[in-house]
């Protein structure tokens, strides 16, 4: 990739386990890196939107709390310490 570059500096461990991990030799330091975070950023992308949608429900009041979806009554509560009295 060409263009617009920025030096980073890398412990040399580091360094050997990037080298460790190219599919290819000649594989660029910018592709490995790619290639390990992007599963990441994919997921991240996916916890962000599953959140708005969340805070959406949230506030138009379509939820239920984890007693609603468990069935958990007061004598639950009691039985398993978690008494709100």
């Amino acid at each position: 990739m060409k263009g617009n570059n920025t030096l980073i500096k890398i412990s040399p461990e580091l360094k050997g386990f990037l080298d460790s991990i190219k599919l290819n030799a000649s594989d660029s330091y910018n592709d490995v890196l790619w290639s390990f975070f992007e599963p990441y950023m994919e997921r991240s992308k996916q916890s962000i939107e599953r959140s708005r949608l969340s805070a959406e429900e949230y506030k138009s009041g379509k939820f239920k709390t984890v007693e609603e979806v468990f069935h958990i009554n007061e004598f639950d509560k009691e039985v398993f310490g978690q008494s709100s009295h």
